[in-house]
Formats: C-alpha cells, structure tokens, sequence
C-alpha cells in the first residue's frame, strides 16, 4: 500500500528555511539521487541533512562516487563540521583514473553491508525500522 505523498511523513534537511520552503522536502521510506553540476552544493546538502540525523540519534552513512571521502573530510572542516557519527563508503578510489561518464556502480544490498559493519546502517533513517538507502 502505497501512502499518497500529501499524507506521507515528512524528514527535515536540518537545514534553516530548507524545509519550509518545500513543505518538509523528503518523504520517509524513499530513495533520493542528487545530480547537479559540481561545486552546486550536493555534497554540503546531502552531509548537513546527515549531520541533523546523527544529532538526532540516527546512524548515518555517505556513500561517495566521484571525490574520495578523505578530500569530502578535508572540505567540509573548512565550514567548521565534524563528521563524527557519520561512516563514509568510499567507492570514488575504485573508480580513480577513469574518465568514463557512463560507469556502472555496483553497491553492496544493505543486508550483505551490516555483516561487514555491524551496528552501521547506510543512510539517515527516519525511524528505527526505516533502514532503506536514501
């Protein structure tokens, strides 16, 4: 069953005026792609909404593609943010060298991800037993 997106639970972005502006912005329970041109804020957007989950009590995981999380580390100390709580999935050094757009990226299925890292769940869930990739 599927709950009409006017009823379904809203997740704040811990972002200020972000989520009156889109009347809550994500709905609980979906997947979430943010594709821009560089340098548009995706990563800040995506790390801030985290960071809100894990003052929360929420455990939280980034899964990076392109920039290597130890550069995603190093950035994001300049706006003062720790990222304490927060696993990083670096899947960007795998891809290192390759200029090709259309690379397929194969992510472990949560289940096969929680034997490796117990107690880690891989996105902000909105409830506890809400453990689905954003």
């Amino acid at each position: 069953m599927t709950t009409h997106p006017a009823k379904a639970k809203r997740i704040s972005t811990g972002i200020t005026g972000c989520d009156d502006i889109q009347c809550g912005v994500l709905i609980s329970g979906r997947s979430y792609l943010l594709r821009d041109p560089a340098d548009s804020g995706k990563t800040a957007f995506s790390l801030q909404w985290l960071r809100d989950g894990v003052a929360r009590g929420e455990k939280c995981m980034y899964i990076t593609l392109a920039e290597p999380g130890a550069k995603i580390r190093r950035n994001v100390a300049g706006f003062g943010w720790a990222l304490d709580g927060i696993g990083i999935m670096d899947i960007a050094l795998s891809m290192e060298g390759r200029e090709d757009e259309s690379v397929e990226y194969r992510v472990p299925s949560p289940a096969r991800l929680s034997k490796r890292r117990p107690g880690m769940l891989f996105t902000r869930p909105s409830k506890p037993s809400d453990r689905t990739i954003r």
